[in-house]
Protein backbone atom coordinates (compact mmCIF):
# COMPACT_ATOMS: atom_id res chain seq x y z
CA UNK A 1 0.00 0.00 0.00
CA UNK A 2 1.76 3.09 -1.35
CA UNK A 3 1.85 6.34 0.79
CA UNK A 4 0.09 9.47 0.06
CA UNK A 5 1.60 12.26 1.60
CA UNK A 6 -1.03 14.75 1.11
CA UNK A 7 -3.97 12.12 2.14
CA UNK A 8 -1.14 11.83 5.46
CA UNK A 9 -0.88 15.77 5.82
CA UNK A 10 -4.59 16.07 5.52
CA UNK A 11 -5.03 13.51 8.11
CA UNK A 12 -2.84 15.37 10.33
CA UNK A 13 -4.30 18.72 9.74
CA UNK A 14 -7.80 17.76 10.72
CA UNK A 15 -6.93 15.82 13.91
CA UNK A 16 -5.04 19.07 15.58
CA UNK A 17 -8.02 19.74 17.85
CA UNK A 18 -8.47 15.54 18.95
CA UNK A 19 -4.76 15.06 19.08
CA UNK A 20 -4.06 16.28 22.83
CA UNK A 21 -6.89 14.23 24.22
CA UNK A 22 -5.42 10.96 22.52
CA UNK A 23 -1.46 10.85 22.32
CA UNK A 24 -0.63 8.87 25.65
CA UNK A 25 1.38 6.51 23.54
CA UNK A 26 3.34 9.40 21.85
CA UNK A 27 3.76 11.05 24.40
CA UNK A 28 5.35 7.66 26.20
CA UNK A 29 6.93 6.44 23.54
CA UNK A 30 8.82 10.19 22.83
CA UNK A 31 9.49 10.67 26.74
CA UNK A 32 11.53 7.20 26.12
CA UNK A 33 13.81 8.25 23.22
CA UNK A 34 14.58 11.31 24.97
CA UNK A 35 15.77 9.05 27.38
CA UNK A 36 17.24 6.61 25.64
CA UNK A 37 19.17 9.05 23.64
CA UNK A 38 20.77 10.54 27.21
CA UNK A 39 21.84 7.21 28.00
CA UNK A 40 24.77 7.74 25.14
CA UNK A 41 24.96 11.65 25.42
CA UNK A 42 23.60 14.35 26.44
CA UNK A 43 24.59 17.51 25.09
CA UNK A 44 23.94 18.58 21.30
CA UNK A 45 24.62 22.17 19.72
CA UNK A 46 21.83 21.75 17.48
CA UNK A 47 18.78 19.32 17.42
CA UNK A 48 16.31 18.76 14.69
CA UNK A 49 12.72 17.51 15.48
CA UNK A 50 11.28 15.47 12.36
CA UNK A 51 7.34 15.21 12.48
CA UNK A 52 7.40 17.30 15.70
CA UNK A 53 3.43 17.60 15.69
CA UNK A 54 1.75 19.83 18.08
CA UNK A 55 5.24 20.54 19.54
CA UNK A 56 4.75 18.31 23.20
CA UNK A 57 7.66 16.40 23.03
CA UNK A 58 9.99 18.83 21.58
CA UNK A 59 9.33 20.93 24.33
CA UNK A 60 9.87 17.94 26.78
CA UNK A 61 13.52 17.62 24.61
CA UNK A 62 14.03 21.48 25.31
CA UNK A 63 13.68 21.00 28.98
CA UNK A 64 15.81 17.16 29.13
CA UNK A 65 18.63 18.37 26.93
CA UNK A 66 19.35 22.09 27.88
CA UNK A 67 21.89 24.35 26.40
CA UNK A 68 20.74 23.12 22.63
CA UNK A 69 19.17 24.90 19.98
CA UNK A 70 15.71 23.02 18.52
CA UNK A 71 14.17 23.59 15.35
CA UNK A 72 10.69 21.34 15.26
CA UNK A 73 9.42 20.50 11.57
CA UNK A 74 5.88 18.99 10.72
CA UNK A 75 4.28 18.41 6.86
CA UNK A 76 1.13 19.33 9.15
CA UNK A 77 0.42 23.42 8.91
CA UNK A 78 -2.03 23.08 11.62
CA UNK A 79 0.02 20.91 14.14
CA UNK A 80 2.88 23.50 13.70
CA UNK A 81 0.32 26.70 13.79
CA UNK A 82 -0.40 24.83 17.41
CA UNK A 83 2.72 24.41 18.32
CA UNK A 84 3.61 27.77 17.68
CA UNK A 85 1.23 29.32 19.46
CA UNK A 86 2.29 26.81 22.59
CA UNK A 87 5.88 27.13 22.68
CA UNK A 88 8.61 29.34 22.74
CA UNK A 89 10.59 27.38 20.16
CA UNK A 90 11.21 28.25 16.57
CA UNK A 91 8.89 25.50 14.26
CA UNK A 92 8.50 25.18 10.90
CA UNK A 93 5.95 23.71 8.25
CA UNK A 94 8.42 21.11 6.39
CA UNK A 95 8.45 17.69 5.03
CA UNK A 96 11.25 15.39 6.21
CA UNK A 97 12.57 15.02 2.39
CA UNK A 98 13.20 18.18 2.09
CA UNK A 99 15.98 19.43 5.44
CA UNK A 100 18.15 22.19 4.37
CA UNK A 101 19.98 22.67 7.49
CA UNK A 102 22.82 20.73 9.34
CA UNK A 103 22.53 19.47 13.10
CA UNK A 104 24.14 17.73 15.62
CA UNK A 105 20.96 15.74 16.31
CA UNK A 106 17.88 14.51 14.26
CA UNK A 107 14.82 13.11 16.39
CA UNK A 108 11.72 11.68 15.05
CA UNK A 109 9.57 10.31 16.89
CA UNK A 110 6.91 8.08 15.40
CA UNK A 111 6.90 9.65 12.17
CA UNK A 112 9.25 8.23 9.92
CA UNK A 113 7.13 5.05 9.31
CA UNK A 114 4.80 7.95 6.93
CA UNK A 115 8.08 7.87 4.68
CA UNK A 116 7.08 6.68 0.77
CA UNK A 117 10.77 6.04 0.78
CA UNK A 118 11.98 4.82 3.98
CA UNK A 119 15.69 4.29 2.58
CA UNK A 120 15.81 7.37 0.93
CA UNK A 121 14.87 9.39 3.70
CA UNK A 122 17.79 7.83 6.05
CA UNK A 123 19.83 9.41 3.36
CA UNK A 124 19.18 12.38 2.70
CA UNK A 125 19.15 12.52 6.78
CA UNK A 126 22.20 11.34 7.06
CA UNK A 127 22.83 14.27 5.10
CA UNK A 128 21.83 16.75 7.14
CA UNK A 129 23.85 15.73 9.88
CA UNK A 130 27.41 17.19 11.21
CA UNK A 131 30.48 14.73 11.30
CA UNK A 132 29.39 13.11 14.50
CA UNK A 133 26.07 13.65 14.45
CA UNK A 134 23.25 11.62 15.97
CA UNK A 135 19.80 9.87 14.61
CA UNK A 136 17.49 8.93 17.08
CA UNK A 137 13.94 7.96 16.14
CA UNK A 138 11.32 5.32 17.19
CA UNK A 139 9.06 3.81 15.04
CA UNK A 140 6.38 0.82 14.72
CA UNK A 141 7.80 -2.87 13.95
CA UNK A 142 6.09 -5.68 12.08
CA UNK A 143 3.23 -6.94 14.14
CA UNK A 144 1.90 -3.56 15.51
CA UNK A 145 -2.16 -3.99 15.34
CA UNK A 146 -2.09 -7.67 14.55
CA UNK A 147 -5.18 -7.56 16.15
CA UNK A 148 -6.76 -5.84 12.90
CA UNK A 149 -5.05 -8.34 10.30
CA UNK A 150 -8.18 -9.83 9.32
CA UNK A 151 -10.50 -6.38 8.88
CA UNK A 152 -8.22 -3.71 7.33
CA UNK A 153 -5.71 -2.82 5.11
CA UNK A 154 -3.16 -1.44 7.92
CA UNK A 155 0.07 0.07 7.43
CA UNK A 156 3.13 -2.22 6.04
CA UNK A 157 5.72 -2.23 8.81
CA UNK A 158 9.62 -2.98 8.62
CA UNK A 159 11.24 -5.47 10.80
CA UNK A 160 13.97 -4.22 12.72
CA UNK A 161 16.23 -6.41 11.58
CA UNK A 162 15.48 -4.88 7.96
CA UNK A 163 15.84 -1.43 9.38
CA UNK A 164 18.96 -1.84 10.67
CA UNK A 165 20.24 -3.30 7.75
CA UNK A 166 19.02 -0.36 5.82
CA UNK A 167 20.82 1.98 8.42
CA UNK A 168 23.95 0.29 7.80
CA UNK A 169 23.44 0.60 3.75
CA UNK A 170 22.75 4.21 4.33
CA UNK A 171 26.28 4.76 5.65
CA UNK A 172 25.27 4.91 9.42
CA UNK A 173 27.27 3.08 12.18
CA UNK A 174 27.17 2.09 15.96
CA UNK A 175 23.51 1.42 16.02
CA UNK A 176 22.03 1.45 19.29
CA UNK A 177 18.33 -0.21 19.36
CA UNK A 178 15.94 -1.75 21.24
CA UNK A 179 12.31 -2.98 21.45
CA UNK A 180 9.42 -2.29 23.22
CA UNK A 181 5.24 -3.58 22.86
CA UNK A 182 2.85 -1.40 24.43
CA UNK A 183 -0.94 -2.65 24.69
CA UNK A 184 -3.48 -0.19 24.74
CA UNK A 185 -7.46 -1.51 26.08
CA UNK A 186 -10.52 -0.07 24.09
CA UNK A 187 -13.97 -0.44 25.17
CA UNK A 188 -14.87 -1.00 21.67
CA UNK A 189 -13.19 -1.72 18.18
CA UNK A 190 -15.10 1.90 16.83
CA UNK A 191 -13.48 3.30 20.25
CA UNK A 192 -9.90 1.76 18.71
CA UNK A 193 -10.48 2.84 15.16
CA UNK A 194 -11.65 6.63 16.89
CA UNK A 195 -8.51 7.06 18.82
CA UNK A 196 -6.33 6.27 15.81
CA UNK A 197 -8.07 9.08 13.26
CA UNK A 198 -8.18 11.26 16.44
CA UNK A 199 -4.24 11.20 16.40
CA UNK A 200 -4.43 11.32 12.38
CA UNK A 201 -3.72 7.67 11.73
CA UNK A 202 -5.53 6.31 8.94
CA UNK A 203 -6.84 2.82 8.01
CA UNK A 204 -8.54 1.78 5.12
CA UNK A 205 -10.51 -1.29 4.55
CA UNK A 206 -10.17 -4.01 2.54
CA UNK A 207 -13.15 -4.73 -0.13
CA UNK A 208 -13.45 -8.12 -0.11
CA UNK A 209 -16.93 -8.65 0.48
CA UNK A 210 -16.71 -11.00 3.31
CA UNK A 211 -13.86 -9.30 5.19
CA UNK A 212 -16.24 -5.79 4.48
CA UNK A 213 -19.26 -7.52 6.42
CA UNK A 214 -17.12 -8.91 8.95
CA UNK A 215 -15.84 -5.17 9.74
CA UNK A 216 -19.42 -4.02 9.65
CA UNK A 217 -20.09 -6.72 12.63
CA UNK A 218 -17.15 -5.55 13.74
CA UNK A 219 -17.79 -2.08 14.14
CA UNK A 220 -21.37 -2.91 15.86
CA UNK A 221 -20.01 -4.77 18.74
CA UNK A 222 -20.03 -3.95 22.16
CA UNK A 223 -17.02 -6.08 22.65
CA UNK A 224 -13.41 -4.77 24.04
CA UNK A 225 -10.65 -4.77 22.14
CA UNK A 226 -6.64 -4.27 22.82
CA UNK A 227 -4.54 -2.42 19.77
CA UNK A 228 -0.55 -3.47 20.11
CA UNK A 229 2.35 -1.22 19.36
CA UNK A 230 5.19 -3.00 18.44
CA UNK A 231 7.83 -0.35 19.03
CA UNK A 232 11.33 0.08 17.95
CA UNK A 233 14.21 2.89 19.22
CA UNK A 234 17.21 3.24 17.23
CA UNK A 235 20.00 5.51 17.74
CA UNK A 236 22.77 6.10 15.24
CA UNK A 237 25.91 7.88 14.47
CA UNK A 238 27.75 9.14 11.43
Amino acid sequence: MRIDKIKVKNAFNSSVETYAANNSLQNKTGTNLINFIKNYKDNFTNILDIGCGVGNITNLLSKEIINTSILGIDISSNSIARAQSKYNIKFLVNDFDNIKTKTDLIFSNLSLHWSPNLKSTLENMKGSLKKGGMLGFTIPVKNTFHELNDFCNIHKFYESRDLEEMLFQAGYRNVYSKNSSITIKFNTFKDALMSLKNTGTNYTPKTSKGLSLKLKSLLKSNKPIDLTYNISYFLVEV
